[in-house]
């Protein structure tokens, strides 16, 4: 099943994203196999998020890095921006007939670390829906983000049960559920999520 899901969230960038993409990453290995990518100092949500683009690249990526060089000057059609830095929150969805973006936020960790949480959600044609959680753990002493691959693991089942996912604007806990139906909470606990 997991293998399963890594080759849905494969499928989902090979279709949104250009260059290297992170289908590449999930089918080489690079996320599960811990590949650390490197962010500036005190990174926040638009510099974690920036450093995930510089090393995956793709259209997505390139909105955003346009978005953040002159938020002012940004304009680009196919691409919606929502950036709440002082949240910790950012979503890039493109403006298509159907739903695709890229959700993201940051929370701050007991131990002086953030957990940076990227969520790529796709849809089209018919019932078509694809969706990819990913984690990584931000450290501020060497600027390195590394999969936190427990948690993506914790995550896997509500992911593959089809259940939209909402990564908080505000507050600090993720809520998932099918539409029109009530909805979870995964509760932030300070390291980790409880369900």
């Amino acid at each position: 099943m997991r293998k399963i899901l890594l080759i849905v969230c494969a499928t989902i960038f090979a279709l949104n994203v250009n260059a290297q993409t992170v289908s590449s990453v999930l089918d080489n290995g690079e996320y599960q196999n811990g590949t650390t990518i490197y962010a500036k100092a005190n990174a926040g949500i638009g510099d974690m998020l920036k450093a995930f683009g510089d090393n995956f690249g793709g259209e997505f990526m390139d909105a955003f890095n346009q978005y953040l060089k002159n938020k002012d000057a940004y304009n680009n059609s196919m691409y919606y921006i929502d950036y709440a830095p002082q949240n910790g929150y950012a979503k890039i969805d493109m403006a298509v007939q159907y739903s695709n973006y890229i959700e993201s936020c940051y929370w701050k960790r007991t131990n002086g670390h953030k957990l940076l949480a990227i969520y790529v959600y796709e849809s089209g044609e018919g019932d078509y829906e694809n969706a990819c959680l990913l984690f990584y753990d931000y450290n501020p002493a060497t600027n390195a983000m590394e999969p936190d691959l427990n948690l993506y693991e914790k995550f896997v089942p509500i992911v593959e049960k089809g259940y939209s996912i909402k990564l908080p604007k505000t507050g600090k806990n993720i809520i998932y559920g099918f539409y029109n139906k009530p909805q979870k909470t995964a509760t932030w606990t300070g390291m980790n999520f409880n369900f």
